[in-house]
Parts: structure tokens; C-alpha cells; sequence
């Protein structure tokens, strides 16, 4: 029934990996979540989500969306204008193993370490 949901109700560039082919002793937590705010701030960050562009060299290439591509991992540009942290941030919330995904008190912590810098 989960599976169904986040198919009928999550954009799948969005969706975390795990929510495409749920086991029946799943446990999904917040850390689902994390990876949807990680493909969000990559989407505010390069104007598409992580799994619907491609990078050539620097220039960007809209793709199609799929659960390979999401499970594949994102891929980012070679020159922006971000913080290394910053994409580093993005990077851990996209981790495709849940159970290595950070939890939402670990990416709070870490933007408050990041915000704490001048």
C-alpha cells in the first residue's frame, strides 16, 4: 500500500529510492523525507530536480526521469557558485541507503554549523 501511495502522491524526481519497490518489513522514517529536501535544494540549487538533468561538461541536459536514475545518484556540475559544503549538504541527504542517509536532527545540525561560518 505504501508503494502505491508514493506512486499515486510523490513526484518521482523527489521520491526517495526506497519508496519505489517497498519491501513488506520496510521502515521508512524521516530520513525518506531528508532525501525529498535534498532533491528540493538541488532543484533550487540548478533549476531541476537531481534525476531530470545530466551534465555534459558543464552544460546541463534535461532527461527523463526513472527509478534507475534515482537510484544511480545525482549528479552535480563541475563549476557553480556554491560552497563546497553546501553541495557536500545536498550530496548526504541524497544518499541512496537509507540506513546511511543522515536524520533530519543530523542535517539541522550540520546547516547551523554551516550558518555558524563567516
Amino acid at each position: 500500500m505504501l508503494q502505491e501511495d508514493a506512486a499515486q502522491n510523490c513526484s518521482m524526481p523527489y521520491r526517495a529510492p526506497e519508496l519505489f519497490d517497498v519491501p513488506s518489513d520496510c521502515n521508512i522514517d524521516e530520513r525518506t523525507d531528508v532525501f525529498s529536501l535534498g532533491a528540493t535544494l538541488y532543484a533550487m540549487a540548478f533549476y531541476y530536480s537531481p534525476f531530470e538533468c545530466t551534465f555534459k561538461g558543464n552544460k546541463q541536459v534535461v532527461v527523463e526521469c526513472s527509478h534507475l536514475r534515482v537510484i544511480g545518484g545525482a549528479q552535480f556540475p563541475t563549476e557553480h557558485d556554491y560552497s563546497a559544503e553546501f553541495v557536500q549538504l545536498i550530496e548526504w541527504q541524497l544518499t541512496v541507503d537509507p540506513q546511511q542517509r543522515p536524520s533530519v536532527h543530523q542535517v539541522a545540525a550540520r546547516v547551523s554549523q554551516l550558518l555558524e561560518r563567516p
